[in-house]
C-alpha cells in the first residue's frame, strides 16, 4: 500500500485521466468505441493480473457480487463518456462527466453513511463553478449527447461509492481488475462484426491509452481506500484543469481570461476542502 494521501493519489488520478480523455479523443478517429474498450480492458486486466500474481493477493477477490456490479458500472460510465466525446465538444463532454464527485457524495450518503464535511458541498459548488468558467461549454443543440455525458456523471459516481465500498475487504488491484475485465468482455460484444486490426501508429496511441488507464485506475483505486468519497473525487475537478492546459499544448486552444478564474476558484475550493477533510 502506498503512503502518499488519498487527495495527492486523486490528484494523480485526475492529471492520469485527462490525458487519457485526450488519448480517446485521437482515437475516436480510427477505431469505434468497442474497439478502444476492448483493447483498453484487455492489456490493463493483463497488467493487473500480473501485478496480483506478484503480489500473490486473490484474483476473484471476497465480495464478488459487488465486484461485478463495480465492473460493469466502470464499464457503462467509460462507455458512455466514449460515446459523448463522440457527439458533443471536449469541453461539454467533460463537464457534464465532472458532476460525478456530486453523484459520488450522495450516493455515499445514501448507501455508505459517510458525511460529508460542513464546507464539502460549498467547496463542491465552487470547484464546480470553477470548471465551468474554464471549459465554457457551449449549446450543441444535441439533447441526447448532453444527457448521455450527464449519465456518465451519475454511473461514474456510483462507481466510485463501490470502489469505496469494496476498500474495505478487497485488494486494490481486484477491484482493478473487475472494472478492466467488464471492459473487455462488453468491448469485445460491442465491436462484433466490425473488428478491425490496428495498424501502425495507432498501437503507440493504444500503449498511451493503457498506460494512462491503468495509472488513473491505480491512483483513483487507493486514494478512495484513504478517503471519503465525497471528498477524494472532489479533486477530479483537477482535470478539468489539466484539461484545459492540454487543450491549449495539444489543440492550439487559447486559455483566456475565464480559465484563469476558474482555475483560481478551482484551487480554493479545493483548498477548503483539504484543509477541513482531516
Amino acid at each position: 500500500m502506498t503512503k502518499l494521501p488519498g487527495l495527492v493519489l486523486m490528484a494523480c488520478s485526475a492529471l492520469s485521466f485527462s490525458l487519457m480523455a485526450v488519448v480517446i479523443k485521437f482515437l475516436r478517429g480510427e477505431m469505434s468505441t468497442g474497439e478502444i474498450l476492448f483493447f483498453r480492458g484487455l492489456f490493463c486486466a493483463l497488467l493487473t493480473i500480473g501485478a496480483l500474481r506478484l503480489e500473490r493477493a486473490s484474483v476473484l477477490g471476497n465480495r464478488r457480487g459487488l465486484l461485478a456490479l463495480r465492473g460493469v458500472l466502470g464499464f457503462l460510465g467509460l462507455y458512455l463518456y466514449c460515446t459523448a466525446l463522440g457527439r458533443i465538444p471536449l469541453a461539454d463532454a467533460m463537464a457534464l462527466q465532472y458532476t460525478h464527485p456530486i453523484f459520488a457524495a450522495l450516493f455515499a450518503l445514501l448507501f455508505l453513511k459517510e458525511r460529508m464535511p460542513r464546507t464539502g458541498p460549498v467547496a463542491i459548488l465552487i470547484c464546480a463553478a470553477g470548471g465551468y468558467l474554464i471549459l465554457n461549454p457551449q449549446a450543441t443543440g444535441d439533447l441526447e449527447g448532453n444527457l448521455i455525458g450527464l449519465a456518465s456523471g451519475c454511473v461514474a459516481g456510483l462507481a466510485y461509492a463501490c470502489v469505496r465500498a469494496l476498500s474495505k475487504t478487497e485488494n486494490p488491484l481486484t477491484i482493478m481488475l473487475a472494472f478492466h475485465i467488464a471492459a473487455l468482455v462488453f468491448g469485445a460484444i460491442l465491436m462484433f462484426g466490425e473488428f478491425s486490426w490496428p495498424a501502425g501508429i495507432t498501437w503507440l496511441w493504444i500503449a498511451a491509452l493503457v498506460v494512462f488507464s491503468q495509472a488513473g485506475q491505480w491512483f483513483l483505486t487507493h486514494g478512495l481506500v484513504k478517503e471519503r468519497a465525497g471528498v477524494a473525487t472532489t479533486v477530479g475537478y483537477t482535470a478539468i484543469v489539466w484539461g484545459a492546459l492540454f487543450a491549449w499544448a495539444v489543440f492550439g486552444e487559447t486559455i483566456g481570461v475565464p480559465t484563469l478564474i476558474g482555475t483560481g476558484m478551482m484551487v480554493a475550493g479545493l483548498a477548503l476542502l483539504t484543509s477541513r477533510s482531516r
